[in-house]
């Protein structure tokens, strides 16, 4: 799924489009069909990537007969991306047949229905990290800093530290709830950050440096964050071999983690006008 469809910048779109005469020369007096090559291109790119996700479904469905949950994220991302690109209100929430196949009929009806200047003009949000941001990444950053927040009552770690460890006695049952909490943290918050350093690969061509930078660093300091609590996790099993760090450091790198992951976002979202109060 990680391919260059639709990464094709819009400028290059267009300078090909001059140079292979798709559009009647400007002193000629025809600026309208100039205009319309420039919209029928920009929708054929649009096209293209929905197709691709279209297809990329129905690959799926023969093979399985359903889309697997690894790979459901990016192409909702991409469907929801594309909508928001174009104006449509539909959105892809969850991993069925009926929705997917009306999302897709949805967004298939309102690009055929665009006129030259929309397209245009979609295709420049599509391609929009501000756009791209707040469409692919804000929400599940928002979702993950929770999950890794040690203070929050969403933290599955905080759980288990305030409440678990304390009803448990014998080694046995430390370790066995000590493996179900890590079990639970990589479902959730590993699942999550590994579908969050994918998007940043497949999108991050779209982002000026800066805004690449600072959601690389914000998705590296939360893994690091989690990598830190899964760490202690493993240090408190009975028997466990000791590495010369107290658990009280340890913490303390968990809490640095996390507070430059809040840092980073915060730099990236302020970079784009976003939560100004």
């Amino acid at each position: 799924m990680k391919g260059l469809t639709g990464k094709v910048p819009l400028l290059i779109t267009i300078l090909l489009c001059v140079m292979t005469g798709c559009g009647t020369a400007i002193d000629e007096g025809d600026e309208g069909t100039a205009g319309e090559g420039n919209g029928a291109a920009a929708k054929a790119e649009i096209q293209e990537r929905l197709d691709a996700q279209v297809n990329f479904n129905k690959e799926a469905n023969e093979t399985l007969g359903y889309m697997e949950g690894e790979d459901f994220p990016h192409f909702r991302n991409e469907l929801n991306l594309i909508a928001t690109a174009i104006g449509s209100d539909v959105r892809l929430e969850s991993n069925s047949d009926e929705e997917i196949n009306n999302v897709i009929s949805t967004l298939q009806t309102a690009i055929e229905e665009l006129a030259d200047e929309e397209a245009v003009n979609a295709l420049e949000k599509l391609h929009s990290s501000q756009v791209i941001y707040t469409t692919v990444f804000q929400t599940d950053i928002g979702y993950a800093m929770n999950w890794i927040d040690i203070t929050s009552s969403e933290s599955t770690f905080n759980f288990f530290i305030t409440y678990k460890s304390k009803e448990l006695t014998e080694e046995s049952e430390i370790i066995e709830e000590i493996n179900s909490t890590i079990d639970v943290m990589e479902f959730s918050v590993l699942g999550s950050l590994t579908d969050l350093k994918g998007e940043a690969e497949f999108y991050g061509d779209d982002f000026p440096e800066e805004e690449r930078t600072l959601l690389n660093q914000t998705i590296e300091s939360m893994t690091s964050c989690y990598n830190g609590q899964i760490a202690i996790l493993e240090s408190l099993k009975p028997g466990a071999e000791q590495k010369g760090v107290s658990v009280d450091e340890q913490l303390d790198t968990v809490i640095s983690d996390f507070e430059e992951a809040q840092t980073t976002k915060e730099e990236l979202e302020q970079s784009y006008g976003l939560n100004q109060e």
